[in-house]
């Protein structure tokens, strides 16, 4: 409907996630070895060298990078009462849980995160594609279940 009325670019939020429509489309016209893709876990999991590799690609000095700070990670939800409902109790029971100790809200609030999220599939065909113009796995992108922050990740591995 956005499309059809005009709406610009930025609010086709369908759209803009369908990275193997978008791929496939941009491998029609440019030369793949033109294309540095990567995937945002590469930059959490190995942020030097992730860094190094785009320095090489675009030809400039390598070894710039020594640390990352902290993301931001939220799973995409659709808009909805479902979410609507279940995002505002998540919120009110966060703010309650800061006032007893934060592993009981965790505890509490994760099958109210799993029923956020659960349904949250309609790009699956998509991530077919994907992984058909890259030839590589996007199996982590079908899972409900989240890797943790980049904090939690790098005390996972020290």
């Amino acid at each position: 409907a956005r499309i059809n009325a005009g709406w610009a670019p930025f609010w086709h939020y369908h759209r803009l996630g369908r990275y193997g429509e978008q791929l496939q489309d941009l491998f029609a016209r440019v030369e793949r070895e033109r294309v540095l893709v990567l995937r945002y876990r590469q930059l959490i999991d190995a942020p030097a060298q992730t860094l190094d590799a785009v320095c090489s690609f675009i030809g400039v000095e390598e070894g710039r990078l020594s640390s990352l700070p902290a993301d931001n990670f939220r799973s995409f939800v659709p808009a909805g009462t479902r979410s609507a409902v279940l995002g505002s109790v998540i919120r009110s029971g966060a703010a309650v849980g800061s006032l007893i100790d934060p592993q009981v809200w965790r505890r509490a609030s994760k099958p109210l995160v799993a029923a956020l999220h659960a349904g949250s599939s309609k790009h699956l065909d998509d991530i077919d594609l994907l992984e058909d113009v890259l030839g590589e796995s996007f199996d982590d992108w079908r899972s409900s279940v989240g890797r943790g922050s980049f904090a939690q990740r790098a005390r996972s591995k020290g």
